[in-house]
């Protein structure tokens, strides 16, 4: 499934962050090219400029995500040491299965 979103890097305007900064108190997220992608309501909830941040950093977010699916895959495929005493390597299965569900989730797939 290809993923069609408004590529990054995105950038977060508020009161006090972007360029340029919001004068009116709201936040907004703003792709590579200036238009705007969400405006973040409520504005003056207590949560709201972490929230914004989050949705900004997501592209970044998402194209990690994906590097460390392909990585832990290949580790798996490659047969690195499950025998370690410091492996858990149902630990990395289960971590893997988080990564393949939130990549679905972020492609609009099943989760």
């Amino acid at each position: 499934m290809t993923t069609i979103h408004t590529p990054g890097p995105w950038h977060l305007h508020s009161p006090t962050e972007g360029d340029p900064p919001t004068g009116d108190g709201s936040y907004c997220i703003t792709g590579p090219n200036g238009g705007v992608i969400a405006n973040i309501v409520p504005q003056d909830w207590h949560e709201t400029p972490a929230n914004a941040r989050l949705i900004a950093s997501a592209p970044e977010l998402f194209r990690a995500l994906e590097n460390a699916y392909a990585d832990i895959n290949w580790l798996l495929a490659e047969g690195f040491d499950t025998n370690a005493d410091e492996c858990n390597i149902d630990g990395v299965r289960d971590t893997l299965a988080e990564i393949k569900q939130a990549i679905a989730k972020a492609k609009g797939g099943k989760q």
